[in-house]
């Protein structure tokens, strides 16, 4: 029987991870604007994407689903949207400080607060919608890598 530790890295790596590293980038953008006093928009932290509201609405399911990635492992996905609903229903942003971090509860929902503000002005889709989508689609891209990855530990 041949361990894990025997097997070649790259055979464990993480198909999700460059999901988390986009994620975590969109959430350091969200705490720069923060903490240099500008607002946390759509251009600031989607730049470059389309223009028409299907696309709109994709890149945004798809930047919330890539910073539940970045939370997976230190926050569970349902939490942090519940506190990014929250966050988006009191029309206010979480305390950010200088020693907030990417990975803080809030900070990763303020970040999903400031993408949703952005869909509700670019399409007509509910921000409870996009949560949906985007909780789905995380939890079966986690579900997916959880269970390969322990069917490679076990084939060997």
């Amino acid at each position: 029987m041949t361990s894990i530790t025997a097997q070649a890295p790259s055979a464990l790596h993480d198909p999700t991870a460059d999901r988390a590293e986009k994620g975590l980038a969109t959430v350091v953008l969200y705490l720069d604007a923060v903490a240099n006093g500008e607002e946390p928009t759509h251009a600031r932290l989607l730049p470059g994407e389309p223009v028409r509201a299907e696309d709109e609405e994709a890149a945004i399911t798809d930047a919330i689903t890539d910073v539940l990635h970045a939370a997976d492992g230190w926050h569970w996905a349902p939490t942090v949207l519940d506190r990014a609903i929250t966050l988006l229903g009191k029309h206010e942003p979480p305390a950010i400080t200088p020693h907030s971090e990417p990975r803080d509860l809030d900070t990763l929902a303020g970040a999903i607060a400031a993408l949703l503000t952005a869909a509700e002005a670019v399409t007509s889709t509910t921000p409870n919608t996009i949560v949906d989508s985007a909780e789905t689609r995380f939890q079966k891209e986690a579900d997916e890598a959880r269970f390969n990855s322990v069917r490679r530990a076990r084939q060997n």
